[in-house]
């Protein structure tokens, strides 16, 4: 949640310009700045919806038959 709070650093650094180097913000920083404090409300407001069921895992290698596990040997993959 606290990686949303990375978007206030061109607002944070607007009002830094304008304080202490005496700039003067355009009327498209200040839009841009509104949609930027949009988008951080609604994303903390938003409600969330449950998650449904966890899908059922399925198995992609078949379990070993009882008697490879007592006979066969073990497999080793070749080492490049």
């Amino acid at each position: 949640r606290t990686a949303m709070y990375g978007n206030l650093q061109p607002l944070i650094a607007l009002l830094v310009a304008w304080l202490v180097l005496r700039e003067q913000p355009t009327i498209w920083q200040g839009v841009g700045g509104a949609i930027v404090m949009a988008g951080l409300l609604l994303s903390r407001t938003a409600r969330m919806q449950p998650a449904g069921p966890a899908p059922h895992v399925i198995s992609v290698a078949p379990e070993p038959e009882v008697s490879e596990i007592l006979i066969a040997p073990p497999r080793v993959s070749p080492s490049l």
